[in-house]
C-alpha cells in the first residue's frame, strides 16, 4: 500500500488542474529552452520529473494497485534535480559544489533505502522525510546566499526568489502531513478515514502554488534572457 489512498482522496479532485499546470510548464520550457539559464533549466527539470513520474504513477495504480515505485523514483531523481538547481543558482562556487555533491550523496542514500531498507513496493517514508528536511535547509541556505550577495533586480522579478520561496513554503508547510503518512495509513485501515479534509486541501493548494511559482520563475528567467 502506498499513494493509492492519497490519489483517491486528493488527486481525484483537481487532478486535471494539477496535470494542466505541469504540462503547461513542460511545454513552455521546451519552447523557451534556448533562452533559459542553467538555474531555470533545473527548475524545468524538476517539473518534468514530477510530470513523468506522476503519469507513471497513475498507470501503476491501475496496473499493479500501488504507486510506491514512483515514490522511490521521484525521491531519487528529485534529490539530483534539486541539488543541481540549487548549485546553479548559488553565487558562491564552494556552496554550488556542496549543493551538487550533497544532492548526489542523498540520491545514493535514497537508492540504498529503496534497495535494502524500505522495499520498492513500500512507501519510502524515511527518504521522503530526509528529502523534505534537505530541501528546506537548501532553501534557507540559498536565501542566506541571496542576502549576502543581493541582486540589483527587484525580488519579484527574480526567478530565483519565486523558486526558492515556493520551495521553502511547500516543503515546510506540508512536512508534517507527509511525516504522518504511516499514521494516516494505519488510521485508514482502522476507521476508513485517511487524512483530514483540511490537510488534503492544504497539500492540493500548496502543489498549485509551488508549481505556478515555478512557472513564474521560468518565465521571468526567459524574459530576462530575451531582453539581454
Amino acid at each position: 500500500m502506498s499513494l493509492e489512498i492519497f490519489f483517491e482522496y486528493y488527486m481525484s479532485e483537481g487532478l486535471g488542474i494539477y496535470f494542466l499546470i505541469l504540462i503547461g510548464i513542460f511545454f513552455f520550457g521546451l519552447y523557451r529552452k534556448k533562452q533559459l539559464s542553467s538555474g531555470a533549466m533545473g527548475v524545468w527539470l524538476i517539473v518534468s520529473i514530477s510530470l513523468m513520474v506522476e503519469l507513471l504513477g497513475r498507470y501503476l495504480l491501475f496496473a499493479i494497485g500501488t504507486t510506491a515505485p514512483t515514490e522511490h523514483t521521484i525521491n531519487f531523481l528529485h534529490f539530483i534535480a534539486y541539488g543541481y538547481t540549487f548549485s546553479k543558482y548559488a553565487v558562491n562556487k564552494k556552496l554550488a559544489r556542496s549543493f551538487w555533491v550533497g544532492g548526489l550523496l542523498l540520491a545514493c542514500y535514497s537508492a540504498v533505502n529503496s534497495i535494502w531498507i524500505q522495499d520498492f513496493f513500500q512507501s519510502p517514508s524515511r527518504s521522503t522525510m530526509v528529502f523534505n528536511v534537505a530541501i528546506v535547509l537548501g532553501s534557507l541556505i540559498t536565501f542566506f546566499d541571496m542576502i549576502k550577495k543581493p541582486s540589483q533586480i527587484p525580488l519579484l522579478k527574480q526567478g530565483l526568489f519565486w523558486f526558492n520561496t515556493a520551495t521553502l513554503f511547500f516543503y515546510s508547510i506540508t512536512f508534517f502531513s507527509f511525516a504522518l503518512h504511516d499514521h494516516y495509513l494505519a488510521q485508514y485501515y482502522e476507521t476508513g478515514e485517511y487524512m483530514p479534509n483540511w490537510a488534503i486541501a492544504l497539500i492540493k493548494g500548496m502543489n498549485y502554488y509551488m508549481y505556478t511559482s515555478y512557472f513564474i520563475a521560468i518565465w521571468l528567467d526567459s524574459k530576462r534572457t530575451v531582453k539581454s
